[in-house]
């Protein structure tokens, strides 16, 4: 899901960036609320461009998949039953928009 939605989340160089925030924290060179602030507004603004990316529809199948996995044994139990995806089946989709309906 996060590759289609906000692919920056899935690159070491964010991580980095924010455990050198972390570090200028500790350091004093900035304050836990300015860090905050900063990290929010990213969170901010990449929740509002998926939003606004109209591609909803298409991570859904995503979420469907993993959703499975966060249920109560009784309910995944009901799923497998069912033929409904389970988190393999899940895993293996990738994120490619359907074709258009003829």
């Amino acid at each position: 899901m996060v590759n289609c939605s906000i692919r920056q989340l899935l690159n070491p160089e964010l991580t980095a960036s924010w455990e050198k925030g972390l570090n200028y924290v500790a350091e004093g060179s900035i304050t836990e609320q300015e860090y905050m602030d900063k990290l929010e507004h990213f969170v901010r603004l990449r929740t509002r461009q998926v939003e606004d990316s109209n591609i909803q529809p298409y991570l859904r199948q995503f979420f469907d998949a993993a959703a499975v996995n966060y249920k109560d044994s009784s309910e995944k139990n009901s799923a497998k039953t069912t033929g409904r995806s389970t988190s393999a089946a899940g895993r293996s989709r990738t994120c490619r928009k359907p074709s258009a309906s003829k």
